[in-house]
């Protein structure tokens, strides 16, 4: 398998092909005139968002997506709180200097009382 990654807002340097910048241009959704290939692919594009099942599916896909990325964010952030509280604890911190760090760092996102049980947890 060969991975090929396309950087859209990228400045072209003239070494590229026609194709690839119609492929750009696919991609910024500008159209592209003079392919019959990117023709193709633009009726085909046309075709799939003006149908209201197809744009349902991929908005659930979309919001999937998020929400997963989001859980991970989350997890990460408290495995982050949970070592901070067992660094503080380790250099001899008090409970209430581990809270306000953890209050001023991740109060943002976690409540409190979620706080509070991170410094249990460790």
């Amino acid at each position: 398998m060969t991975k090929i990654i396309i950087n859209s807002n990228g400045v072209p340097d003239g070494t590229e092909t026609e194709t690839l910048l119609n492929l750009v241009k696919l991609m910024k959704d500008l159209p592209v005139h003079g392919d019959k290939l990117f023709d193709r692919a633009q009726k085909r594009i046309k075709s799939m968002n003006a149908d209201p099942e197809w744009r349902d599916m991929i908005m659930d896909f979309e919001t999937r997506m998020l929400e997963r990325e989001q859980v991970g964010e989350k997890k990460g952030l408290k495995t982050g709180a949970l070592t901070l509280v067992a660094s503080l604890k380790d250099v001899g911190c008090t409970s209430p200097q581990i809270l306000q760090q953890l209050k001023q760092k991740y109060g943002n996102v976690f409540s409190d009382k979620q706080l509070e049980e991170f410094l249990k947890q460790s």
